[in-house]
């Protein structure tokens, strides 16, 4: 979660958001975003930007909202025209209606199966840069198999991707049943982009809408 959050921040400070914006948005405290975004230098014009929006912070980020909620409104609308005739587009929409992230500005979405997570990212190289494209694999320690062989099975199967990140856990009492049923763990794969995802919540709609009628 904190990886994606990191990702998410870093984003949203290139366009010129301030640390209390990023911080409200995402929900974590504005050190933090401080800590994630020391390193990004922002443009002259980003600077100005913030000048005039502290002297008018009402009006500021009254702007700023209204203007964010009118571009999910755009491309809620634009997924929800395009379910209408992508098919490949409604596969991955009902595949995030059951699995996703439900954010509105990340795109995520986790499985065990490699053969899932190669759909989506083949469907994901055709929407977004390659480059943003990441993938996070959280593993059982119990399983007793090296974090590096657990990364090059992932890599093997979901080529040109890059693993940003692992995490190994210690399963509860309750949990330990279950390992060795995933030796390998489950990946996430994800996009920082509130376009990306609010097209799919759109195609989520003409889905449910469609099975309402149907």
């Amino acid at each position: 979660m904190k990886v994606q959050q990191k990702e998410a921040a870093r984003s949203l400070r290139e366009q010129g958001k301030s640390l209390g914006e990023i911080s409200k948005g995402l929900g974590v405290s504005k050190s933090s975003v401080s800590i994630w975004c020391r390193d990004i230098k922002l443009t002259d014009k980003q600077m100005m930007e913030l000048k005039s929006r502290r002297a008018n912070p009402f009006n500021g980020a009254e702007a700023n909202k209204n203007k964010a909620k009118k571009l999910r409104s755009i491309w809620r609308s634009e997924g929800y025209k395009r379910a209408v005739y992508d098919e490949f587009f409604k596969l991955i929409c009902c595949l995030y209606w059951g699995e996703g992230d439900k954010r509105r500005n990340i795109f995520s979405i986790a499985n065990s199966d490699s053969d899932m997570i190669c759909l989506i990212y083949r469907w994901l190289v055709r929407e977004v840069e390659r480059s943003r494209i990441t993938l996070r694999v959280q593993y059982h320690k119990e399983n007793l198999i090296e974090e590096s062989d657990i990364v090059k099975w992932w890599s093997d199967r979901v080529r040109n991707i890059r693993v940003l990140s692992t995490s190994c856990r210690l399963s509860r009492a309750s949990q330990k049943k279950g390992i060795g049923k995933l030796p390998y763990g489950t990946a996430t794969i994800y996009v920082c982009s509130t376009e990306l995802v609010q097209k799919v919540f759109g195609g989520i709609d003409f889905i449910r809408e469609y099975n309402s009628n149907g």
